[in-house]
């Protein structure tokens, strides 16, 4: 958009003289968002489905870089709430990446909340945002507040961490009827830690009151990326039947030679 406006307006003179013909949108730039680093991380767990040396490492070190994902994305929903900002419409088209920075996009529906209303709910415009990622209260015409973004966090971070979109097969209908009112979830994988699986459950609760926090989240991630940092250092060290293995030659005294 940009080169072709510059194109019809004389390349960079055009937006020298500060007249109509001038303006232009300057659009930062990104690698790539989400959704396709997801794609991608699935690409690289099926190629090692049948994988023999180092398997298990490798599947650690791609959870790692998962949650560490998740753990920036949280700590940029926990900025935005620490001061007083819901962004109502997290998901992974809205989250992208540039020189190795996560960033969240796309604030047109974003909204301010009175300073000082922690735990307080508001009768805030409905049906705001992406269904797949929405929050009950919200679809529901239900008052809400800044939990309502903890709620599609969760939805986010189980995508990352099963690296599947939730409810492929449901239409519109069906997926109010069985989200929105009975509570129906995702389904959480095996390969998930079981400190995030608790983290997930917890955040998607239908009862907005008995969602942790954002700030809360940042610190369970933290804790959770800092364990899988050790298990990849306890995994490439070498075992202890490596070392029994390996017998160290006795050290002979030096010899002395007798005239």
């Amino acid at each position: 958009i940009i080169r072709i406006k510059a194109w019809s307006h004389r390349g960079v003179d055009g937006y020298s003289n500060g007249m109509n013909d001038g303006y232009f949108i300057v659009l930062e730039r990104l690698d790539e968002c989400l959704s396709t680093r997801i794609t991608n991380w699935k690409q690289q767990t099926d190629k090692l489905r049948f994988a023999v040396r180092n398997r298990s490492m490798k599947l650690n070190d791609l959870m790692f870089q998962r949650l560490r994902v998740a753990r920036d994305i949280a700590r940029g929903i926990a900025y935005l709430h620490e001061h007083h900002i819901i962004h109502r419409d997290i998901k992974p088209t809205n989250i992208g990446f540039h020189d190795g920075v996560t960033k969240l996009l796309d604030f047109d529906v974003s909204r301010f909340l009175p300073k000082g209303s922690e735990g307080q709910l508001f009768n805030l415009t409905a049906l705001t945002g992406t269904r797949r990622y929405m929050s009950p209260e919200n679809a529901l015409h239900l008052p809400y507040n800044e939990k309502t973004d903890v709620y599609s966090f969760a939805m986010v971070l189980n995508e990352i961490v099963s690296m599947e979109k939730a409810f492929p097969k449901l239409t519109k209908h069906e997926h109010e009827i069985r989200v929105f009112h009975h509570g129906l979830r995702p389904h959480i994988p095996q390969i998930c830690p079981k400190g995030i699986r608790v983290l997930i459950q917890n955040a998607w609760d239908k009862h907005i009151e008995s969602r942790p926090s954002m700030k809360q989240i940042v610190e369970i991630l933290e804790t959770e990326v800092s364990l899988l940092v050790q298990k990849s250092v306890r995994s490439s060290s070498p075992s202890r039947s490596w070392f029994q293995s390996v017998r160290t030659p006795p050290v002979l005294p030096p010899t002395v030679a007798v005239r």
